[in-house]
């Protein structure tokens, strides 16, 4: 980690106990600031598909996913159509339907509703 550059105006020709505290202090500070970037891939989001909880590893979800999570299926055969409701995302609209292929940002706590219908 590079030092941060602080400029000490209480001892400006003196590297003493205080001034050598200002920048130990400062460059603490902005240690505690620098996010790894691996930290948000560990991220996990608990939402929920039809009443039943899931874990997920993305921010974000698609229709291909939340159909799999619901019916352990693709979502391929063309007999079967399917409609995805869904509340508490962190989209700037927070509630909607998701539509084939269409993605929806989730956040814990976010609902999806899942129904099929068959074509007969």
């Amino acid at each position: 980690m590079a030092d941060v550059g602080i400029i000490c105006l209480n001892h400006p020709d003196e590297t003493g106990g205080q001034a050598r505290h200002e920048v130990r202090s400062a460059r603490m500070a902005a240690e505690q600031q620098v996010v790894p970037a691996s930290r948000e891939k560990d991220k996990q989001y608990a939402i929920v598909v039809n009443a039943q909880p899931f874990t997920v590893t993305t921010h974000e979800v698609t229709f291909a996913q939340v159909v799999k999570l619901a019916f352990g299926v693709e979502g391929d055969d063309p007999d079967k159509t399917f409609t995805i409701t869904y509340r508490k995302s962190d989209n700037a609209r927070h509630d909607g339907t998701l539509v084939e292929g269409g993605a929806v940002r989730v956040k814990n706590g976010t609902v999806f509703n899942v129904t099929s219908t068959t074509r007969s």
